[in-house]
């Protein structure tokens, strides 16, 4: 029984961050109305089974292609932005 530890860390003890940045498209015009995630996963050296990605935060691109928002983190994490544009398809960028 019992959450698996980097759930309850999420449920009950989450940090707060705002992640900000802009999104475009390969030729570096921006992307207005693509919607943004904060994603975190367990760690692979962690002691315990991997996890599904965990939602921690989103938002949306404004006209300019930027976007800002709360989010929260955990420490034992990797975390990934998962941008999504309609009609341009996905993309995943990891950080810290």
């Amino acid at each position: 029984g019992g959450d698996h530890p980097a759930v309850a860390r999420y449920r009950h003890r989450p940090e707060k961050v705002t992640v900000s940045g802009a999104v475009t498209d390969a030729r570096g015009q921006a992307v207005a109305g693509a919607d943004v995630f904060v994603l975190g996963d367990q760690r692979q050296n962690c002691s315990f089974p991997r996890v599904p990605c965990l939602e921690l935060g989103r938002g949306k691109s404004g006209r300019e292609g930027g976007f800002s928002f709360p989010s929260a983190t955990m420490a034992d994490t990797s975390h990934q932005l998962c941008v999504v544009a309609p009609g341009r398809g996905a993309a995943f960028v990891e950080f810290d």
